[in-house]
């Protein structure tokens, strides 16, 4: 695994993968992928601060992450992997929910730059135990009520189980879909909100508790993505964020500085964003912000600070158009330094805020 111009040392191991084993590994330097006896290209990879499910598929031996340990368990990862691995061009029949919809994350959703975004809200709020062609309006209805605290993702989550049911109708699983006269649950607008520094500063003190308030400062420091937080690894005073937890599908890799290494030395295992989100903006008092803000904040702050627009899409993983796979590499190479002067100014800045700041 390249890292910067180190090479890290990394290994591979063929075990029979159990719960018990799954449960007991530990870490032992590097990072080691323990690969299934029982179903090939399916495997564990044990880094310091995490187990992630994986497999290898196709041609180019391209590694996926299909989950954290212990979010999923075996059993899960295994059903997934399964899924993934396999490729039938036709599920037709009495076909179960979760199985047509593994097959539209696998044909459909991966193939997609926003993938990962998709693939967690159909996870996470779709999983209706029943047939597919037995899935009504209601169904859906009950999963985008349950989340009117938070309408940007009830109006994602109806977009892509709207492209899910689609999906199936091109496929002949379905010949038409349940939630054809159902609209937007909610209407959109976009957001202009930059957060001042008397803001930011109130969030920051407000928010103790862990993980979400770890969460939270570390998006406040690092300008990443809520979702993609949790699952940062660190080697060294580089933050990794794997493929398969990226909003575009590509390795994060960027410098942290100490005040952001300090927080990621706990474990941001997290759910239950609405309800910690609602006891935040009551202990701040900040009224009509959302946490996507903070990463608005940061860009902002970073070229207030004289950051060059490359070095600020370079930390929070924006593609820049037009470049190869090999000179988007190369990019985050050549710029390693710059960004961590980048990181460390910021970094100062935010001491010193949260330190002057009347909030």
């Amino acid at each position: 695994m390249l890292v910067y111009g180190k090479t890290m040392p990394e290994r591979a191991k063929k075990s029979k993968l159990t719960d018990r084993f799954v449960h007991t590994i530990k870490w032992n330097g590097g990072t080691t992928y323990y690969w299934d006896a029982l179903l090939p290209a399916f495997g564990l990879r044990v880094g310091k601060k995490r187990k992630t499910f994986t497999i290898i598929r196709g041609k180019t031996r391209e590694r996926i992450s299909i989950g954290l340990y212990p979010a999923i368990n075996l059993q899960e990862a295994r059903k997934r992997a399964k899924a993934l691995l396999g490729t039938p061009t036709h599920l037709g029949g009495s076909t179960p929910f979760l199985d047509a919809l593994e097959q539209f994350i696998e044909l459909h959703v991966s193939r997609l730059k926003s993938f990962a975004g998709m693939e967690r809200i159909l996870r996470k709020h779709f999983s209706f135990k029943k047939s597919v062609h037995s899935v009504t309006r209601q169904d859906v209805q009950l999963v985008l009520d349950d989340l009117s605290e938070t309408p940007s993702e009830a109006n994602h989550a109806f977009k892509y189980i709207r492209t899910f049911f689609l999906w199936c109708i091109r496929r002949g699983i379905l010949e038409y879909s349940p939630i054809t006269a159902m609209g937007l649950p909610y209407k959109e607008k976009s957001r202009d909100k930059l957060l001042t520094p008397e803001e930011l500063v109130k969030i920051w003190k407000a928010a103790t508790d862990h993980p979400f308030g770890t969460i939270v400062r570390l998006a406040i420091l690092t300008g990443q993505r809520r979702g993609e937080i949790q699952y940062i690894e660190l080697e060294g005073d580089i933050a990794v964020i794997p493929s398969g937890f990226t909003k575009n599908g590509r390795e994060h890799r960027f410098p942290v500085g100490t005040l952001a290494k300090e927080l990621l030395a706990h474990n941001l295992t997290f759910n239950g964003w609405s309800k910690s989100k609602a006891r935040l903006d009551k202990d701040c008092g900040v009224k009509g912000w959302v946490l996507h803000d903070l990463r608005r904040a940061w860009v902002s702050t970073q070229a207030s600070l004289g950051t060059p627009p490359h070095i600020i899409s370079a930390l929070v993983n924006h593609v820049t158009e037009g470049l190869t796979p090999i000179q988007r590499i190369y990019n985050r190479h050549h710029y390693l330094e710059e960004m961590r002067n980048a990181v460390l100014l910021y970094e100062n800045h935010i001491r010193d805020m949260i330190k002057t700041t009347h909030a």
